[in-house]
C-alpha cells in the first residue's frame, strides 16, 4: 500500500490552504485488489560514456520504470506514467485518466490528487490556483505548483539533502522535507528507504517477499577513465520491462557535486525508450554523450 504519513498531515493541509474551500476532503481510498499484474521480462542496461567535468564527482544515480509500480506483492503498468498504476486509475472515482498524468490541466499531477483523495468536484478549486502548468524551475519531476504546495525549493531538487530527488521521495511516499527518512527503514526488511528507491521497491512492502525481491532493480558502476576526464560505464540489471502497447519509459536520474562545494549540486537526467517487445534478459547499450 501506498505510504501516507507524509502526505495526511502536511499535502492535504496544503491542498486546503490553497484551494480555500471548506468541503471536507475524500480520504485516501483503500487499495483495491482488483486490476491485472504487468507481464514483464527484464533486461540490462549500460550507460557508457558517462564523464564528469574536473570540478565534480559523481553522487547519486537512480534508475526508474516510469511506465510500471511496484507495489501491493507486484508489478502493476502505468500507461500514463504518473506514479499511479492502471487498475487504481481506473478504479478511483477522482477524474483520473489512463492516459494522462495530469488529467484536468491544473499543474497538478494525478499523482498528487491521487494522494490527496482530492474528488473531482474539489479539484475545480485548483485550476485557478496555478498560472505556469509545466513550470519546473529546478527540473526535478515536480512543477513549480506542486513545489509550492510541498514547500519544497523550486530551485533545489533535493531540498532535505538526503540524496533523493523530490520527485522521487513524492513518487516513493517519502518526505522531501525530512532529511532522516531517507536512512529509515520503514518496513523493517533490512533494507533502507534510500535503497528502496534505487531498487524500484515500496519503502512500506518487505522485500522478503520473494516477488518484491525478484523485482529489485540492481546497481553496478565501473570507472573506465581517470584523464583527461573521470569517466564511468553504468550497469542496470534485473530491470523490468512490462507488456503494454506503448513504450517503457526507463528514466535516470545522475547526481553530481561540485568537490569544493558539496552543497553545490546539479542533477542530469536521461529518457529511455525502450520497446516492450525487446528480448527477455537482452543487453541494451547506450552512450550518455548522445543524449
Amino acid at each position: 500500500m501506498y505510504s501516507t504519513r507524509y502526505f495526511g498531515m502536511v499535502l492535504i493541509i496544503n491542498l486546503m490552504m490553497i484551494m480555500s474551500c471548506q468541503e471536507q476532503k475524500s480520504p485516501l481510498l483503500p487499495l483495491v485488489q482488483e486490476g491485472l499484474k504487468a507481464n514483464q521480462k527484464t533486461v540490462t542496461i549500460k550507460m557508457n560514456n558517462y564523464c564528469l567535468n574536473a570540478s565534480m564527482e559523481a553522487s547519486g544515480f537512480f534508475a526508474i520504470n516510469m511506465s510500471m509500480k511496484v507495489e501491493d506483492g507486484g508489478a502493476y503498468i502505468d500507461f500514463d506514467r504518473d506514479g499511479i498504476p492502471n487498475y487504481r486509475d481506473e478504479s478511483m472515482a477522482l477524474n483520473i485518466a489512463l492516459d494522462d498524468g495530469d488529467s484536468n490541466d491544473d499543474g497538478y499531477s494525478d499523482l498528487m490528487i491521487f494522494l490527496a483523495g482530492i474528488s473531482a468536484q474539489e479539484q475545480v478549486h485548483l485550476q485557478s490556483k496555478c498560472d505556469d502548468h509545466t513550470a519546473d524551475s529546478d527540473h526535478d519531476g515536480l512543477t513549480d505548483c506542486e513545489e509550492t504546495l510541498l514547500k519544497t525549493s523550486l530551485v533545489n531538487f533535493d531540498t532535505d539533502g538526503d540524496g533523493i530527488p523530490d520527485y522521487l521521495e513524492v513518487r516513493f511516499g517519502l518526505d522531501p522535507l525530512d532529511a532522516i527518512d531517507a536512512s529509515l527503514d520503514t518496513d523493517g526488511d533490512g533494507v533502507n528507504n534510500f535503497n528502496e528507491v534505487k531498487a524500484n521497491t515500496p519503502v512500506d512492502e518487505s522485500n522478503s517477499n520473494g516477488i518484491i525481491k525478484a523485482l529489485e532493480v540492481k546497481y553496478d558502476t565501473f570507472q573506465t577513465s581517470t584523464l583527461p576526464q573521470v569517466c564511468y560505464s553504468y550497469q542496470l540489471s534485473n530491470v523490468s520491462i512490462v507488456a503494454s502497447s506503448n513504450f517503457n519509459l526507463i528514466r535516470l536520474y545522475f547526481i553530481e557535486k561540485q568537490k569544493t562545494n558539496l552543497n553545490n549540486t546539479t542533477l542530469k537526467i536521461i529518457n529511455l525508450q525502450i520497446d516492450p517487445s525487446v528480448l527477455s534478459h537482452a543487453t541494451l547499450e547506450y552512450n550518455f554523450d548522445d543524449y
